[in-house]
């Protein structure tokens, strides 16, 4: 299929990693002239260079207006001449997200700035030079913007990134659309707003079942996005032989989700008890072993009276794994901390303890890099007395009370005992952490640093 493309010259933005760079290659396939725009990345751009005759490149920092208008008076003049379609992909966001009440305005007017003032720069410059363009060059003019999920359904920590989104989806697609018609005639504009998607950043995310369980929870395609699955769409809607009529829209490359996973099991327990609901297990999940009926006895307890600080459930479809909360221990590091564990059960239970782990980040000189407890009750002093609810209270005393003399983690064990500020500081990092769902963590899942990259969570 001819799309229409061929020496067409595309500008995309933020194009050296990601869906950007999946973006050039295609379009370069298509027999467009591309330019392929970077902040610092080069290095893959470069590699393209080699094979692709079609392919020019340009650097600037978008969030400088002098940048962005110095960048189109010399692409008018490259071999490409004046640009013809515009992709505007960069996009940022911080690899530490942090909610509104916690964020300073330094941090939201450094992601406006970067984002959404770049792209109103990058479209204002491309709309000036289409007005002095010849009328073969506005025949197919087109400006795509790289959108978000996080546009359309918010991202909860990340509220600077996700109105920038919302504000390219909406606010400025809807009104650029009537305003480059007046320009040229036959100009279009459209958004492309993916969700999650396969990138190098994203890839050790993907790795947690757990997390890959919420990113498709409200997602009827059960997989992830690829960097060709929004790359395409793209193409498509910047040919203006295939979308010539076609102005205003948001796309969505999502899989079809309906939303965000909000609430997980543990939270709605204060609600199964004010109506009186038990956990739905079947009678042959849940009664069929000693080990069973024991962990129906421990959630009965834990929830009728629940130790201060604490709360686990086990998982709806398997009373086998369970997942706990401990919040941090007054007048410690780790005060106002909320941290995720994942307790594991087999038929040994309760002549033998369960696999415990720390899902969220922890620094603490008894657990492991992996998340893993150094506790003696888990190992050579378990005893078959212990129940859930004294296993997560001598893990929140360990808080407390860290044993720098068996130490799992050495650096902790160190710091706690010979620079105590350093750790202190250390610890309230990951405490901060713990104000995040590991999906939230990974907002930047198509590599949203330096300028680089767009698309979800990413992440979300």
């Amino acid at each position: 299929m001819d799309f229409g493309l061929k020496g067409v010259h595309v500008l995309v933005t933020g194009a050296s990693g990601g869906i950007g760079l999946e973006t050039v290659k295609l379009f370069c396939a298509l027999g467009a002239n591309v330019t392929a725009h970077y902040n610092s990345q080069f290095g893959p751009i470069q590699e393209l260079l080699e094979s692709n005759a079609n392919l020019q490149h340009v650097q600037a920092n978008l969030s400088l207006e002098t940048a962005v208008v110095a960048m189109f008076e010399s692409l008018a003049t490259m071999p490409h001449g004046p640009v013809q379609v515009v992709i505007v992909n960069h996009a940022i966001s911080r690899t530490y997200p942090v909610p509104i009440a916690r964020m300073t305005l330094d941090q939201w007017n450094t992601i406006i700035t970067t984002n959404l003032t770049s792209s109103f720069l990058v479209c204002r410059e491309y709309l000036r030079h289409l007005e002095i363009a010849a009328p073969d060059i506005k025949e197919k003019a087109a400006i795509v913007l790289i959108g978000s999920t996080a546009g359309k359904y918010g991202e909860a920590n990340n509220g600077d990134y996700a109105a920038t989104k919302s504000a390219m989806m909406y606010g400025l697609n809807l009104t650029l659309k009537n305003e480059i018609v007046k320009i040229a005639p036959k100009g279009r504009v459209n958004c492309v707003a993916p969700g999650w998607v396969v990138t190098p950043m994203a890839e050790e995310v993907l790795k947690d079942p757990q997390t890959v369980c919420r990113i498709l929870a409200t997602t009827p395609l059960k997989k992830v996005a690829m960097p060709m699955d929004v790359a395409t769409q793209i193409v498509v809607l910047a040919s203006s032989t295939l979308s010539g009529h076609v102005s205003g829209q948001v796309v969505m490359v999502e899989g079809g989700m309906e939303g965000r996973l909000l609430n997980k099991p543990e939270d709605l327990h204060s609600l199964f008890q004010f109506l009186h609901l038990p956990i739905n297990f079947s009678e042959s999940e849940t009664m069929s072993t000693n080990c069973r009926r024991r962990l129906i006895r421990d959630f009965k307890r834990l929830s009728s009276d629940p130790p201060s600080g604490i709360s686990g459930s086990p998982c709806p479809d398997n009373i086998m794994i369970w997942n706990a909360v401990i919040f941090g221990p007054s007048d410690t590091p780790f005060e106002d901390g909320t941290f995720k564990l994942l307790l594991t059960f087999d038929e040994s239970y309760p002549n033998k303890p369960p696999t415990v782990k720390f899902l969220s980040r922890m620094f603490h000189p008894n657990v492991y890099n992996n998340g893993e407890l150094c506790l003696d009750i888990l190992q050579n002093r378990w005893s078959p007395t212990y129940d859930v609810a004294a296993i997560l209270t001598s893990i929140q005393s360990l808080l407390h009370d860290p044993n720098p003399n068996s130490p799992a983690n050495a650096e902790a064990a160190q710091l706690y005992r010979e620079n105590m500020k350093e750790y202190v500081r250390r610890v309230k990092a990951t405490v901060e952490d713990s104000w995040l769902d590991p999906e939230d963590k990974m907002m930047m899942a198509d590599g949203k640093g330096d300028g680089e990259g767009s698309g979800e969570a990413a992440a979300a």
